[in-house]
């Protein structure tokens, strides 16, 4: 569930920006921050940074999907 979430967000993130909404540097960084303190409180063993959701580092964002589907997979259990 919790993957689903982020994954809204984010594509309401993706269309905002397409359609020329700018966000403020400090905006997006506290959006991050907010994101992975709301993913740990969940249990999620984030390790990547708010700066790498910012800067969309690929391979960080993937690590944060896959903690999620992790903490996802163990609450169905």
């Amino acid at each position: 569930m919790l993957t689903c979430e982020f994954i809204r967000v984010l594509h309401t993130y993706t269309e905002a920006v397409l359609r020329g909404v700018s966000f403020v540097m400090q905006e997006k960084l506290s959006n991050a921050k907010y994101a992975i303190s709301v993913a740990r409180s969940k249990g999620a063993r984030i390790y990547a940074l708010p700066e790498d959701i910012v800067e969309l580092k690929s391979k960080m964002v993937m690590t944060i999907f896959a903690c999620l589907m992790i903490l996802d997979f163990e609450q169905q259990q």
